[in-house]
């Protein structure tokens, strides 16, 4: 039941704000399911596929999805989480960890200015 519980609040939060729900995922998994850093990183990138899956379909039905672009950035993105899946083990503990708190305070702070 906690696990709904984080999954609830995680989707009001992304919906709310309108922004990804993954910094707050990994915060839930983290502090309420209290699962370690590594599990916390990767069970979160499984379970906002089929997040992404659903809106983007939404979104190719609506005529507001560049095919092209989609291509691309899928294929720059599988490059970059593989790269840094591999890093995830070699990075310690601490910047990991201040890398998921900064990560969105910066993006917050680049939607402000």
């Amino acid at each position: 039941m906690p696990a709904a519980f984080v999954g609830i609040v995680c989707g009001i939060l992304s919906g709310t704000f309108g922004i990804g729900s993954a910094p707050f995922i990994q915060i839930g998994l983290l502090t309420i399911l209290g699962l370690s850093l590594q599990k916390s990183v990767r069970t979160t990138m499984l379970v906002i596929l089929p997040i992404a899956l659903a809106g983007g379909v939404g979104y190719y039905f609506k005529g507001y999805l560049d095919v092209l672009l989609l291509l691309q950035v899928l294929l720059g993105t599988m490059v970059g989480s593989y790269i840094g899946a591999k890093f995830t083990n070699f990075v310690p503990l601490p910047v990991l960890k201040g890398a998921m708190v900064l990560t969105p305070i910066v993006a917050g702070a680049i939607l402000l200015f």
